[in-house]
């Protein structure tokens, strides 16, 4: 089986997987930087409007600089914890659908007869789907 890379370089056994990965960390990157931004303008408006002085702004700014590096760092943080959590559900979610894909293969090789899920499985439903057709082809 190919690995799939992704935007972030990683190696993922499917496409699936790797898209999965990928809206996950986009999504948080996009909420970073709006986050970072919405900072900037917030501060930005709150100097411009302000009549405090030449040291206190200086202060202000040092202080703003400070709180930009702790959210660098916090946010850093929490895109690696993402990071983990959805190459963790994303291997839950994509491994199940690998073995069906596994399964099929065998049962067209003529290795098995129908698919086998637990129930409550997500992907129930689709099995189910695949065996009747399965059965109703071999009639």
């Amino acid at each position: 089986m190919k690995e799939k890379r992704t935007l972030f370089g990683g190696k993922f056994p499917s496409t699936l997987q790797a898209r999965y990965f990928q809206l996950v960390e986009i999504s948080f990157l996009i909420y970073s930087v709006l986050l970072v931004l919405c900072n900037f303008l917030i501060f930005w408006i709150f100097v411009k409007n302000s009549q405090i002085g030449e040291f206190a702004l200086r202060q202000l700014k040092l202080n703003f600089l400070r709180l930009c590096g702790i959210t660098f760092v916090l946010l850093s943080f929490f895109l690696l914890i993402s990071g983990i959590i959805s190459l963790i559900l994303s291997r839950r979610f994509t491994g199940k659908i690998r073995r069906i894909e596994k399964e099929i293969k065998e049962i067209a090789k003529g290795k098995n007869d129908l698919i086998s899920v637990r129930k409550g499985d997500e992907l129930e439903e689709l099995v189910e789907a695949i065996n009747e057709l399965i059965v109703s082809s071999k009639q």
